[in-house]
């Protein structure tokens, strides 16, 4: 029984094969089938920039932050600023009270004023002893030649040589007077220019071109050195 249903099988196998061939292919190469056109757009291929955007968390500090205070002790007078205010250098930004500063720049030239007066007189009394010294010398020198001439007494050429000898003192006393009043003048002009800086210190400017950040004091309060004002930032 099942060697009929091999046979049977491998008849079905053969007639499936032979069938198979039947169709024959001519010799030659086959036309390729064809298909329908696709059409498709051309574009020109160019260059073209688009702005790079990073986008990140950070923090934005200023490029310089100062905190600004006063050199002299006083009152603010008037403020000139506020939080916010853009600023350049030099700018005013207080005033303070400038009473104490006025009163000494005033003492300070009324010194130098006296100073010049003395150097003045001192000068005058220097002309007056120079020309009493010459005098003098002049009487000495004579009075030397006519006592070798036995012309006069010894005691009248002492006498005339002690007036020479005061006479040159005098001259150096009018020296000395003139040298004091010249270091009078010097010093009264340093304490001039120290009121000056002393009064100029009164106005609080703007060290450089920013912005105020902060302002810690208002109008009527005592400032003194070290003690901030304003901070400022560019």
């Amino acid at each position: 029984m099942l060697k009929k249903t091999f046979i049977f099988c491998l008849s079905m196998l053969m007639i499936m094969v032979v069938s198979g061939c039947k169709e024959k292919i001519k010799p030659g190469n086959t036309k390729q089938e064809t298909t329908g056109k696709i059409t498709a757009e051309l574009e020109t291929a160019r260059e073209t920039s688009h702005p790079f955007i990073y986008e990140a968390v950070g923090t934005i500090t200023a490029g310089t932050s100062t905190i600004i205070s006063c050199k002299v002790f006083g009152n603010i007078k008037k403020i000139h600023v506020h939080e916010g205010s853009a600023v350049k250098k030099g700018d005013l930004l207080a005033e303070i009270d400038d009473s104490q500063a006025a009163a000494r720049l005033k003492k300070a030239m009324a010194g130098l004023s006296e100073a010049k007066k003395a150097l003045a007189a001192a000068k005058s009394s220097k002309d007056a002893a120079k020309t009493m010294s010459d005098f003098a010398f002049t009487t000495f020198k004579r009075y030397q030649k006519l006592l070798k001439e036995n012309s006069v007494s010894p005691q009248e050429f002492d006498n005339i040589k002690s007036k020479y000898h005061r006479a040159k003192a005098a001259l150096s006393g009018a020296q000395a007077m003139i040298e004091a009043a010249l270091s009078r003048i010097n010093q009264a002009k340093a304490d001039v220019t120290a009121a000056e800086i002393y009064r100029k210190d009164t106005l609080v400017k703007a060290p450089y071109s920013g912005r105020i950040k902060e302002k810690f004091m208002d109008q009527g309060n005592l400032a003194s050195p070290g003690v901030p004002l304003f901070s400022m930032e560019t």
